[in-house]
C-alpha cells in the first residue's frame, strides 16, 4: 500500500512540475525551429542551394542574376557540367520571364488591336464630316439656285 501512495506521489509530481522529457522535446523542437530558420535566410540569402538546402560545396554554387538565390549546379535539371560564363537565370526566372512574355505579347495585341479600333473611329468621323460638308454645300447651292428663280420671276 505505501509502495502504492509513494508511486500515486512520484505521478502527482511530475504531473505538477514536469517529468523533465517534456523540457528536453521543446528544447529538441526549438532547435529544430531554429535550424529551420537558419536555412531558410541561408537559402533566402543565396548561400545554400534552393533546391537541396544545402550550404556545402560553394564552388558548384550558382546565384541567379534575377532572384539572387543559389543552386548547385548538379541539383539543377538537366544538371550543369560546369559553372557558366556571364549571366545565367534560375529555371523559375526563366519560367517567370517567359510568361511576362507572353503577357507581354498578349498586352501588345490588346494595344494594337485598340489603335486598330480608334483609327477606324477616326475615319468614321472624318467622314461623317466629309459628308455634312457636302450636304451642306448641297443645300447652298439648292439655296442659291432657288434664289435665282425667284428674281427672275
Amino acid at each position: 500500500e505505501r509502495k502504492r501512495k509513494a508511486k500515486e506521489k512520484v505521478k502527482s509530481y511530475a504531473d505538477v512540475v514536469g517529468s523533465g522529457t517534456e523540457t528536453s522535446s521543446e528544447d529538441e523542437e526549438a532547435k529544430a525551429v531554429r535550424e529551420k530558420k537558419a536555412v531558410e535566410a541561408a537559402v533566402e540569402s543565396g548561400e545554400a542551394c534552393l533546391l537541396c538546402r544545402r550550404e556545402d560545396q560553394g564552388e558548384y554554387m550558382l546565384l541567379c542574376d534575377g532572384c539572387n538565390k543559389g543552386f548547385h549546379i548538379m541539383c539543377l535539371q538537366p544538371r550543369l557540367r560546369s559553372i557558366p560564363t556571364g549571366d545565367w537565370s534560375c529555371p523559375l526566372c526563366v519560367a517567370v520571364a517567359e510568361k511576362e512574355g507572353e503577357r507581354q505579347k498578349v498586352v501588345r495585341m490588346q494595344e494594337k488591336e485598340r489603335e486598330k479600333v480608334r483609327r477606324e473611329k477616326e475615319r468614321q468621323r472624318k467622314e461623317q464630316e466629309r459628308q455634312k460638308a457636302r450636304e451642306a454645300k448641297e443645300q447652298a447651292k439648292a439655296a442659291e439656285k432657288a434664289a435665282k428663280e425667284r428674281e427672275e420671276r
